[in-house]
């Protein structure tokens, strides 16, 4: 057992987005009513970096330069103080926690980037706040403490006063559970040398081992999938197909969309995940894939926000158009290579140094981390020649030597890579290809079984690569063609 646990507030103990994101809304209403309410997809990813109001408000009011931080932030904290309350409620599972540990007279703390005043009132109003010493509750506004990751707060705060409680020897850092719902948490952990824990309180675990593995808010076996499908958010095509299937299993998803989809990126949305557009687990963010800095500008949100293991990575981004080959420009040549291969290996690779960094402090945590997967989505034109495809040939091709690659350097590191390679699939992008009678019968003479493949079945054969299942199954290609390249 440990010495000491500490707890993150929001989100870990107690539910308060709902909170937050409403008088987000109500102060939006206030001060600025021309202008439209942010929705809860554009605040969430913003609130869950843990940023301080001010920070979110900048990002998301319409004009920085004129924004008055001092104003909207008392305003907000005012509105808060009326509404946010009664939307603000602990876990269910929560007390059971804290009650177990405080029977074993466990010490436990509480150490938030919120306000101390408000982590105190809430713990008031609900009755938890008996379980903690007052001067074992930090937060923002508290002498001496630095808004986390930053380990001053447990060297300069928490230490001395657990030690003017009565606590005899000196605060064993190995000995610390650290139990939050953010990376930032984890982080957190190991810069004191503490143990982790993923927060995710569940149902039917004995109190006697509730922190011996990180407990599930909601018991799925997807509860810690955290899945990136990369360009573009069309509605019908094979991402969104995909997207629908992870996000039906309980999956999170950080959805990347092109620039060009931007003016129509919740259209294109709602047309394409329905009812599941509105859930708080789908984010989008606005990246183009083969410029660098914004990868990895997309990621370190990603990474400061994320409230799961980031697991999965799909890279469904593909450019395609069709030319003679003595007359394909370089420059069309150069798109192929940089949408279809350049794109994925930069996402690729952001997301394997998020993943190996999280692994990393994970490895303290008393459950292990999931395993990784990338799945790459390549065609049937990387192994068979198609005519006046031959950019479009090369660039497939090389995405199934770079995902060997993959496979070869992050495989034995906790991390698979595979592909799929299907034929024509029934999208919308499909239809408009091959919607003349003559030349889609003349192309599906070619295919043994007679048909195009339905989104669905493209985005199976994927799902089945992200599962425990396959964990052996690393540097493969599965061919969704139904037999055309073996002709």
């Amino acid at each position: 057992m440990y010495d000491l646990v500490i707890f993150d507030f929001d989100g870990t103990i107690f539910d308060t987005y709902d909170a937050i994101e409403h008088s987000i809304q109500v102060t939006f209403q206030q001060l600025l009513p021309s202008h439209p309410v942010p929705q809860p997809r554009d605040i969430r990813p913003l609130v869950s970096t843990g940023a301080p109001p001010g920070d979110t408000f900048r990002s998301l009011h319409p004009d920085p330069t004129s924004f008055d931080e001092a104003a909207w932030v008392t305003t907000y904290r005012e509105l808060y103080a009326i509404h946010g309350q009664s939307r603000t409620r602990p876990y269910p599972a929560a007390r059971k926690v804290l009650e177990s540990l405080h029977a074993r007279k466990v010490p436990i703390a509480i150490i938030s980037n919120k306000s101390v005043v408000a982590v105190k009132a809430a713990m008031e109003k609900t009755d938890l706040l008996r379980y903690f010493p007052d001067s074992l509750i930090l937060g923002h506004g508290l002498a001496g403490v630095q808004r986390k990751p930053d380990p001053s707060s447990f060297t300069e705060v928490l230490g001395p006063n657990l030690k003017a409680l009565g606590t005899e020897g000196g605060l064993d850092a190995g000995s610390v559970l650290m139990v939050g719902d953010t990376l930032t948490d984890i982080h957190y952990a190991r810069n004191i040398g503490a143990k982790s824990c993923w927060c995710r309180y569940g149902q039917g675990d004995p109190e006697d081992r509730c922190l011996q593995r990180p407990v599930l808010i909601h018991p799925s076996p997807w509860s810690f999938i955290w899945s990136t499908i990369s360009w573009p958010l069309r509605a019908g095509g094979l991402g969104t197909s995909i997207g629908k299937k992870l996000r039906q299993q309980g999956a999170r998803l950080a959805i990347l969309y092109a620039p060009f989809e931007a003016s129509r990126r919740d259209q294109l949305l709602e047309a394409g995940y329905g009812e599941l557009a509105s859930s708080d687990e789908i984010r989008t963010y606005e990246c183009d894939i083969t410029v660098p800095e914004s990868v990895q500008t997309v990621f370190r949100a990603l990474e400061e926000s994320s409230r799961a293991f980031p697991s999965i990575l799909i890279n469904t981004a593909g450019y395609v158009s069709l030319s003679e080959m003595e007359l394909t420009p370089p420059e069309e040549t150069l798109k192929h290579l940089h949408t279809n291969v350049l794109g994925p290996m930069l996402c690729s690779q952001a997301f394997a140094r998020l993943y190996l960094s999280a692994a990393q402090v994970a490895q303290s945590s008393p459950s292990p981390p999931p395993p990784g997967r990338i799945v790459n989505i390549a065609s049937q034109a990387a192994h068979v020649a198609l005519h006046q495809h031959a950019a479009y040939c090369a660039s497939k091709a090389a995405l199934l030597g770079l995902t060997r690659s993959m496979a070869s350097e992050w495989g034995g590191r906790g991390i698979t890579a595979n592909s799929v390679s299907p034929t024509v699939a029934w999208t919308a992008l499909g239809q408009k290809a091959w919607g003349e009678e003559t030349v889609r019968e003349a192309f599906l003479k070619t295919i043994p079984i007679g048909k195009f493949a339905l989104p669905e079945e493209v985005a199976d054969a994927v799902l089945f690569l992200c599962q425990d299942s396959s964990g052996m199954i690393n540097g493969a290609d599965i061919r969704v063609d139904g037999g055309f390249t073996i002709r």
